[in-house]
């Protein structure tokens, strides 16, 4: 229970396991309020970024243990919220799929000057930051004679349909890998987008989990590749997943 209590309070949800980078909410998460959650005036603005980049459409909600109430950002990334009722409400910031934050808040019946007015949110942290966007999706095999030290072996998927939403404009590309496994969009304009990846099927013949991942598009950025990678019964009670990380050429 302590080690709950501290990583709410530290922003975190609690989940039989984490993945590294922003996802879908799961089936795993355990929201829990403790009683010390943040007063949020019951009238206030809630702004959710990117980096400086405002993101627009980006819904938040608001759910207690009798309503749910949902809001919308506007093109400068800010929702106003007006008229809550007082209760502890859990907030979920999300976009394109992609979990911003997700938190306990308490709005009084007679409100502090300390209640929260205006709060902004960072949406897509730990994004991966490539020059351009080129894909790899692969398939880890399992080979139970293997010695464990032994490199592993990988499969390419191929036939799996990738898309690139752009998170301000709301743009979409679509491609589909190809026998080795790549989709290559090249080069897109500077910006942030959701990378999905859909169907496709790995070296056991199923279906490749659906995963999405927030990618940061700047010149400035190494040129790597996007490598996605199914690890098979990764989590015990949330099955297999898709780990994405930027790899060299």
């Amino acid at each position: 229970m302590i080690l709950r209590r501290n990583l709410i309070s530290m922003g975190l949800t609690m989940a039989v396991g984490v993945s590294a980078l922003p996802g879908r909410v799961s089936a795993c998460l355990v929201p829990l309020c403790f009683g010390d959650e943040p007063e949020f005036h019951p009238n206030c603005t809630v702004v959710v970024r990117h980096r400086k980049r405002p993101i627009c459409g980006a819904t938040i909600r608001l759910s207690s243990d009798d309503q749910e109430s949902s809001f919308f950002t506007d093109g400068s990334g800010s929702s106003e919220l007006r008229g809550l009722a007082p209760g502890r409400y859990w907030i979920y910031v999300q976009h394109l799929g992609i979990s911003g934050i997700s938190h306990c808040v308490r709005i009084s019946e007679r409100p502090s000057k300390n209640a929260v007015r205006k709060k902004t949110y960072q949406w897509g942290d730990s994004p991966i930051e490539v020059q351009k966007v080129s894909v790899l999706l692969r398939d880890l095999q399992r080979e139970e004679q293997k010695p464990l030290q032994s490199a592993p072996t990988f499969t390419p998927v191929r036939d799996a349909r990738v898309v690139l939403r752009c998170a301000v404009s709301g743009a979409t590309l679509t491609a589909t890998t190809d026998i080795k496994g790549r989709s290559n969009f090249g080069y897109v304009p500077e910006s942030v987008y959701v990378l999905s990846i859909e169907g496709g099927r790995g070296a056991d013949g199923d279906p490749m989990p659906h995963r999405d991942v927030v990618l940061d598009v700047d010149s400035h950025y190494p040129d790597k590749d996007v490598v996605a990678t199914r690890k098979l019964g990764l989590i015990d009670s949330c099955g297999d997943q898709i780990v994405l990380m930027a790899s060299g050429r």
